[in-house]
């Protein structure tokens, strides 16, 4: 079993000022479009998905040093029979000697199990399992071959997954939903602290339905593109009214 967990450094103040439980609701925002990467899937359909330290990244930056994720695995289990012969010929003396070996090898599941929590400094914490999987040989058109990054792949897969049942990249598996850039928190905080003043007043009126996706994007937008601190103030004069309204 092996534990990870976040780096522990101050949150700026403004995005502490957020609850608990609103910064829950925040991670099942619609992802940035950039984060997103495609791949190729079966029957021609093109799968989108999130890489790993994306994933960090955005538990990072609304819960940095308020999570950690344990690991339960690898398990190995063997599926059925391959013949050595049918093996890639390899010039190593190792497993895939092509057709110049007899006899038979298992193909393996790799099973990986992940369980993702977030705490708050009150003690209160909501913790969810996911499960990745990965096969230790690729059938490929020149013979079977060794999986190298069969491990490492499932590891991903079962954090991702965790991650997921917090509401992080959801809209992937909703043909319907297109990724969009409500809020472009990348791998590192924004670049100044007026701007993330804004973020968190943005996603509070979004959080009580009284601002619309599109306006709090544009606002965001405006005080990121002009980088001054009278916009700022004038902006969050703005959005308070709207808190008291």
């Amino acid at each position: 079993m092996t534990r990870t967990s976040t780096k522990e450094h101050d949150v700026p103040t403004e995005l502490n000022e957020l609850s608990f439980t609103d910064r829950l609701a925040a991670l099942t925002l619609p992802l940035p479009k950039e984060l997103v990467k495609t791949m190729p899937g079966s029957g021609g359909a093109t799968l989108s998905y999130i890489e790993w330290h994306t994933t960090c990244a955005i538990l990072n930056f609304w819960f940095d040093g308020q999570w950690s994720s344990v690991l339960d695995g690898p398990t190995y289990q063997q599926t059925f029979p391959i013949s050595l012969s049918s093996f890639r010929q390899t010039t190593t003396g190792g497993l895939s000697p092509g057709n110049t070996q007899e006899g038979t090898t298992f193909q393996t599941e790799i099973v990986c199990q992940t369980t993702l929590t977030i705490s708050d400094l009150n003690g209160n914490y909501v913790s969810h399992d996911g499960v990745g999987q990965d096969t230790l040989f690729l059938d490929t058109k020149y013979g079977w071959i060794y999986n190298d990054k069969g491990v490492t792949s499932a590891e991903s897969h079962s954090f991702k997954r965790a991650a997921t049942k917090f509401g992080i990249g959801t809209e992937l598996y909703d043909k319907d939903q297109k990724p969009t850039c409500l809020y472009r928190y990348l791998a590192e905080y924004p670049i100044n602290i007026g701007s993330l003043r804004i973020r968190s007043m943005c996603l509070d009126l979004l959080l009580k339905e009284k601002l619309t996706p599109d306006e709090a994007r544009a606002i965001v937008t405006t005080v990121e593109d002009r980088q001054d601190m009278a916009t700022v103030n004038k902006t969050s004069e703005h959005l308070a009214s709207l808190v008291d309204s």
